[in-house]
């Protein structure tokens, strides 16, 4: 089926296979490029492993936001892999299972009236995943706000991506921040990730501009740093009510 591409009330619309998934995300960021990558390294079976996804960093990059997340991970004890750009790709989300910490600073959006949300990879579209969106994993996602540099449109993974793709179980008292926009309008991305032994999802279930993200994403971390400490969510909970972030308990939300 050929990909359509209209104009709705201003707003750009993209149509693959038959889903719509619109973005809205972004203002500007702040710092310099961030040049460390990690992927697939040896780590020692002792520490946890935690991980930095940064689907935005081409575009807005924030080079002192990453490293202070990951010195907070690494005095949390974890072995960091950091993720940028097209790095962030779906490999590495079919991977989250292998963290016990993820922190994720990507484009969020949702399909059609918001029935389902979506997640931005770092990864430009392509027709080699026509396949996977006519199963219902992936769509085109556009951002609404065009990117300054790099990709303008791409690779999105819906909730059934998470569910059928995604490989393993998470550790014990595992937790995603999911730092987008429209990450948590929807149950359903956290309902996949609980199914497969998340603890906590930490989204955002309306739109938050990228300057505030940056300076939200580091006091979610430390909370949930905590959190997973002492195993007591109510901190983390009242942060995200303060900073309009969605804190999902799977194991309150089990339905078995």
């Amino acid at each position: 089926m050929p990909q359509k591409r209209v104009i709705i009330a201003g707003l750009v619309v993209s149509l693959a296979i038959s889903a719509i998934l619109l973005a809205y995300h972004i203002h500007r960021g702040l710092g310099a490029t961030y040049t460390r990558e990690n992927n697939n390294s040896t780590l020692g079976a002792t520490k946890p492993r935690c991980a930095i996804i940064d689907g935005l960093s081409e575009a807005y990059p924030n080079d002192y936001l990453l490293r202070s997340l990951e010195s907070m991970l690494k005095k949390a004890g974890c072995i960091v892999d950091v993720y940028r750009g097209p790095n962030a790709s779906l490999d590495v989300f079919k991977r989250l299972t292998d963290y016990t910490i993820v922190v994720m600073r990507i484009h969020g959006g949702f399909m059609g009236k918001g029935q389902v949300a979506g997640i931005f990879t770092g990864v430009p579209w392509s027709r080699k995943y026509v396949t996977l969106a006519r199963k219902g994993y992936v769509a085109e996602g556009i951002p609404f706000y065009p990117p300054p540099r790099g990709p303008k449109v791409f690779v999105a993974l819906l909730p059934k991506f998470f569910a059928r793709e995604m490989k393993g179980r998470f550790p014990s008292r595992a937790i995603v921040i999911a730092g987008g926009c429209f990450t948590a309008k929807t149950t359903a991305i956290a309902e996949s990730l609980c199914s497969k032994g998340l603890w906590l999802y930490i989204g955002f279930p309306k739109k938050i501009m990228l300057n505030r993200l940056d300076k939200v994403l580091p006091k979610l971390l430390s909370a949930a740093i905590d959190a997973r400490k002492e195993g007591d969510i109510s901190v983390i909970e009242k942060l995200g009510e303060q900073v309009g972030a969605k804190v999902i308990n799977c194991a309150k939300n089990s339905h078995s």
